[in-house]
């Protein structure tokens, strides 16, 4: 914890024994790592934070996450779980239908996992009651008909290692980490279908209702055994995914009697027809057809001269963990006044000082100046060290950000402080 917050074991134990008040930066990184807003956090605290239970599973199984992930990594995905229960209690306040579910029984892992991984794909398919027939955007099937929340993110947010990740709890949500960006769109249905596989399959067992996927070479590695047979059920999700997509009996369909499974022609079908990549669409090929690994390798790296179609609805996404539903959520709360212009910010975690996202009207104008909020901040920085009773009459913008004139009350005298603030208000060293 002292590693991910950026304090000390020794400051990190006098703030969990209530010897040091922490500054509020530093109660907020507290939340956004157990994955709640920080009036929840002090409400509950982090014992029952989905987070917590994926630290103790990987504890369990002799793995560090916070050496695994970096700390921004773990913010991103607080971030991502604080957000999904935004968006369940606004959800709730403006009456919008509840998630759906369906029941399916989960059976116990197995070796291969790419048979159940399909076996799975073809019960969720009759569930939903799809048929074979090609899915023409998995956000709608998932937002729009399951009411399952989705979040996405570019990048630089979070690192490239991590897929996505899902949670059960408290509805069913999905992140997607939009690796090669949202224009790449045949991966975020794959990723997307993956996650799908952790909600409905692997999310049941209150151990573990948070699931994080890695991509790449980090499946390969021992850290990742942060839940019983990890990789077993990473690979049987990458099964559940492609076969969702694309099943084999529309694979035969589509390629018919008059196409050779290793032509260009069958591999533009396949991708056409079922809003795959390439790749995924020569590997389901060559499993149907039993193409020899080497002929499928010189497919995928041969490419192809057609490049997929820009405008497919699953592309339209906004990346930002607070961006997207959440923003449009907050934005109907504040009109409909479910929610006060404070608790607005506080969920899309924009400042005091800043407007709200929306047309310029007065409940989405900044609530203090810039001046006032870098007062709030200074005088909080002083109380946090000891200053009781402190007043700040001065603040000046500099290149840093701000410095800010604080006074407080000593036996004998009146102290006055310099705080010196970010331009995002956040402390620094003088």
């Amino acid at each position: 914890m002292a590693h991910l917050v950026g304090l000390e074991p020794a400051q990190i134990e006098r703030i969990e024994r209530g010897e040091a008040a922490p500054p509020f930066a530093t109660l907020k990184r507290y939340a956004r790592l157990f994955g709640a807003r920080i009036d929840r956090f002090f409400e509950s605290g982090g014992s029952a934070s989905p987070t917590t239970l994926l630290f103790r599973s990987a504890a369990e199984h002799g793995a560090d996450l916070g050496s695994v992930l970096t700390a921004d990594d773990l913010l991103v995905l607080g971030d991502f779980l604080a957000s999904v229960a935004d968006v369940d209690e606004l959800e709730r306040k403006l009456g919008e239908p509840p998630a759906i579910v369906p029941r399916l029984e989960s059976a116990d892992l197995t070796d291969p996992e790419w048979p159940q991984g399909q076996e799975f794909a073809a019960r969720a398919r009759e569930a939903l009651g799809l048929g074979i027939e090609p899915i023409p955007s998995m956000r709608l099937l998932l937002e729009d008909r399951l009411h399952w929340s989705l979040f996405f993110v570019a990048p630089h947010e979070l690192s490239p290692a991590l897929q996505g990740a899902s949670t059960i709890e408290p509805r069913p949500a999905i992140l997607v980490n939009l690796v090669e960006g949202r224009e790449s769109w045949w991966r975020t249905r794959v990723s997307l279908a993956h996650e799908m596989c952790h909600i409905l399959y692997d999310s049941r067992t209150i151990a573990r209702p948070y699931l994080i996927s890695p991509q790449g070479e980090l499946r390969g590695r021992r850290e990742w055994a942060i839940v019983d047979r990890f990789r077993g059920l990473e690979r049987r999700a990458n099964a559940f995914a492609v076969h969702f997509l694309a099943p084999s009996a529309a694979i035969r369909t589509v390629v018919g009697a008059s196409m050779s499974p290793d032509s260009e022609r069958a591999i533009d079908a396949v991708c056409t027809s079922f809003g795959i990549g390439r790749t995924v669409a020569v590997r389901r090929l060559g499993h149907e057809y039993r193409i020899s690994e080497e002929t499928q390798n010189h497919l995928i790296e041969r490419g192809s001269e057609h490049a997929p179609a820009k405008d497919h609805p699953d592309a339209a996404v906004v990346p930002g963990v607070r961006r997207g539903r959440l923003e449009a959520l907050v934005d109907r709360a504040s009109t409909a006044g479910l929610i006060e212009p404070v608790m607005a910010r506080a969920i899309l975690d924009i400042p005091l000082s800043e407007p709200l996202p929306g047309p310029a009207i007065d409940d989405r104008e900044p609530l203090w100046t810039k001046e006032q909020a870098a007062f709030a901040r200074a005088e909080a920085q002083v109380r946090a060290s000891g200053g009781r009773g402190c007043w700040a009459s001065e603040a000046r913008r500099t290149d840093r950000g701000w410095e800010v004139v604080v006074h407080y009350p000593q036996p004998n005298e009146i102290v006055t402080r310099t705080i010196y603030l970010a331009d995002d208000l956040e402390p620094l060293h003088a």
